[in-house]
Order: C-alpha cells, then structure tokens, then sequence
C-alpha cells in the first residue's frame, strides 16, 4: 500500500528538512488538514515546522485526535494550532479516529 510506504516516524533517518519542506507544501495546498494519531510532542511538531514563529497553519481547518488527553493539554494543543493560523481548530479528548472522520470528513 502506498500510504505504509510514505509513512515517516521521527526515528526515520530521512532527510528531515527536505520532509519539513514537503509538509510545508501539503499544508499550503490542504483547505483542511487531520491529525490522527498524532503524538502532540515537542520533536514531533518540531518536524512539521510548528515550532518557529511562521504561520504555516493561515486560515486552514484542522481537526485533530486526543484521545484521552487531559483538558488542559488539549487547551495547550489548541493554542499552538491557533498560533500557527489555524481556523477555529477543532481538538478534543472525546474523539478516536474514525469519529472525528465521520464527523469531519
């Protein structure tokens, strides 16, 4: 399947700026963007590029997973995504993958 093939983990030994360019392009060309699954990190925002002051997130709908999360973390995560352009970002602790799908896409 070509989804496992383009599957990256932080501990892949990729050239990691060349992928942060590339989801830098996906973002620019998504209209809404899903994280699901996503383990909400320091190092792995670091890799999509939501750690500098750029506003890679302008005006797109992200809808995320996290599943489980405390309010407060969920609060934390929701900020950064506003800091970085998101539109009314909608993260919460109630949804597993296949809600926020069907409710989202």
């Amino acid at each position: 399947m070509s989804i496992i093939k383009n599957m990256k983990t932080i501990w892949d030994n990729n050239n990691k700026e060349k992928d942060k360019e590339k989801i830098h392009s996906y973002f620019s060309l998504s209209e809404r963007i899903f994280f699901i699954g996503f383990g909400w990190l320091d190092e792995n925002m670091k890799i999509l590029g939501l750690d500098g002051s750029e506003r890679i997130l302008r005006g797109k709908e992200v809808h995320c997973t996290a599943l489980q999360m405390s309010d407060d973390n969920v609060r934390s995560i929701e900020d950064k995504l506003k800091f970085y352009g998101a539109l009314r970002p909608n993260i919460s602790s109630k949804y597993d993958a296949l809600t926020l799908i069907k409710d989202f896409f």
